[in-house]
């Protein structure tokens, strides 16, 4: 019994040296993953009825975005690091953040109900890092 504990306790270790779950990297790549999600649930978006609809979805990314940024920042990865992050995963982020963009000025222009519009942006809070 003694034994398999120490097993358990060293691949539990091991998996945490490895950052199986909360490396920079991982952390950027889920964040890719994210945004590129909030764009295509934008995209549903053509009328109030949809809108209303995507508000559920985008409030779920908003919140995984925020913890995405709250775990980033407890890794307190180096400012080589976070440059080594910026470069390999930059191409990516700018394509969804344009993407969000333009589907954030084409729902601006179906004309919903500013409360609707509020609901449907990222708040400031989720990129925040």
């Amino acid at each position: 019994m003694h034994r398999t504990c120490w097993r358990l306790l060293l691949l539990l270790a091991c998996a945490g040296l490895l950052g199986c779950q909360d490396s920079g990297d991982a952390l950027a790549r889920q964040e890719v993953e994210v945004l590129a999600e909030f764009a295509e649930t934008l995209k549903s978006v053509q009328d109030e009825a949809t809108a209303k609809a995507a508000e559920p979805k985008v409030q779920e990314l908003s919140f995984r975005l925020r913890h995405l940024n709250e775990k980033f920042d407890e890794l307190k990865v180096s400012t080589e690091g976070q440059k080594e992050l910026e470069q390999k995963y930059e191409k990516s982020i700018k394509e969804s953040v344009s993407a969000i963009t333009a589907e954030m000025a084409r729902i601006k222009g179906l004309n919903l109900p500013a409360e609707t519009q509020r609901l449907l942006a990222i708040p400031p809070e989720a990129t925040a890092g």
